[in-house]
């Protein structure tokens, strides 16, 4: 598989989500919260001294755009010109506000490239960028059920059907 860089504006997107609807998903104790824990975010929104939701994005960001780092170094060896140009992907990302809207399909797919490109790095079933990888499948299918209107919740073979 090849593995690329995906664009800060992507990461964006990504960060972007997480800070509007999935807050709540980065509360749990796993590898995610563990890595924006060590750059000192205070999950406990709303408590004093919490960070606020909009000052979440850039740390979030940053997670991920280091997954995306660590999975191409784990993929190439890489010569000192593209080492210094990788490195230069991770110390230049700020986050910005994602132009623009995008529905929640296109969440999904961007998630699912996020983890497609992420995934060349060892350990990464236990990595913060896998952790994000399904926190984000899971929130994003429930809004999936949520915007759809869908009232099954069980199906059965004598079950009517239009």
């Amino acid at each position: 598989m090849s593995v690329f860089l995906l664009p800060h504006a992507h990461i964006n997107v990504l960060a972007h989500e997480v800070t509007r609807w999935g807050v709540h998903l980065l509360r749990r104790d796993n590898a995610l919260s563990e890595a924006l824990a060590g750059m000192g975010v205070d999950m406990r929104v709303g408590y004093p001294g919490a960070t606020s939701e909009k000052l979440l994005a850039q740390p979030v960001g940053e997670v991920l755009v280091q997954a995306m780092a660590d999975s191409y170094t784990a993929r190439y060896t890489l010569e000192e010109d593209e080492a210094a140009r990788v490195g230069q992907y991770v110390d230049s990302y700020r986050f910005e506000r994602p132009r623009g809207t995008y529905t929640v399909a296109e969440v999904a797919q961007a998630v699912r490239s996020f983890s497609y490109q992420a995934c060349e790095v060892p350990g990464w079933e236990q990595s913060a960028g896998f952790v994000f990888y399904t926190l984000m499948q899971e929130h994003l299918l429930g809004r999936l059920v949520a915007e759809s209107e869908a009232d099954t919740w069980v199906i059965r073979e004598d079950a009517p059907r239009p």
